[in-house]
């Protein structure tokens, strides 16, 4: 019998704040000066893993008075308070990789430990095709010949389903625009789903009933 999952959902910050981008004169976000030489010359996207292990800049203000447990800033960084991640921890040890705080702000960051990634040989979508059912990843444009990131990559959580010995795992996304850091679609395990329920900021999509729902509108025995 398969392992159902749930996907995490994370509620827009009601105070929006930037990690590894801040606003130029011109209002649009660039990578801060810190963060600089870890941007892909071919494709500009920055490696975020690479950026959380040299530490957030002491620059970025990030309000402790977010009122959430669990945010997401407009440069796609998951932070989270100390509780989040005392109970992450507990609900699947060893599965995430948390960057301590690095300023005043006393929020952590969060990088997924197992990460799921277009299979091989996956088609590519046009720009504006829409999502085909069963095709958990939609890939647009060709992969970056340096960094091997694709130019953007949305997810379907509904129709994936992760290695059964995944309890927490997040699929890679790139949303593309201004921002290029990695965005994640986080996936947790029923067993050790329900203790993040009680997180701030933090709701669970019940996969298996959207699942069943886009199947009975398409047919699909998936």
């Amino acid at each position: 019998m398969s392992k159902e999952y749930f996907a995490i959902s994370v509620a827009d910050s009601k105070i929006p704040f930037r990690v590894f981008y801040e606003r130029a004169a011109t209002g649009a976000p660039v990578v801060r000066p810190e963060c600089k030489d870890l941007v892909c010359k071919k494709c500009g996207k920055l490696s975020t893993h690479a950026a959380l292990q040299r530490g957030v800049p002491n620059l970025v203000e990030i309000d402790s008075g977010l009122g959430m447990d669990v945010a997401v800033s407009l440069d796609h960084i998951l932070t989270l308070s100390r509780r989040a991640v005392d109970v992450i921890e507990r609900a699947a040890p060893g599965a995430v990789e948390f960057f301590p705080p690095t300023n005043d702000s006393e929020r952590y960051f969060a990088y997924p430990r197992t990460i799921f990634c277009p299979p091989a040989g996956a088609r590519t979508y046009t720009p504006v095709e829409e999502a085909v059912p069963g095709e958990a990843f939609q890939v647009r444009g060709r992969a970056c010949s340096s960094c091997r990131r694709f130019r953007s990559v949305t997810f379907q959580p509904a129709w994936f389903e992760p290695p059964s010995n995944t309890f927490l795992g997040a699929a890679q996304c790139e949303p593309g625009g201004a921002y290029g850091t990695e965005s994640f679609t986080w996936l947790i395990a029923s067993e050790s789903a329900e203790p993040l329920r009680s997180l701030k900021g933090c709701s669970l999509r019940d996969l298996k009933a959207e699942r069943d729902t886009l199947r009975s509108r398409t047919h699909l025995s998936l």
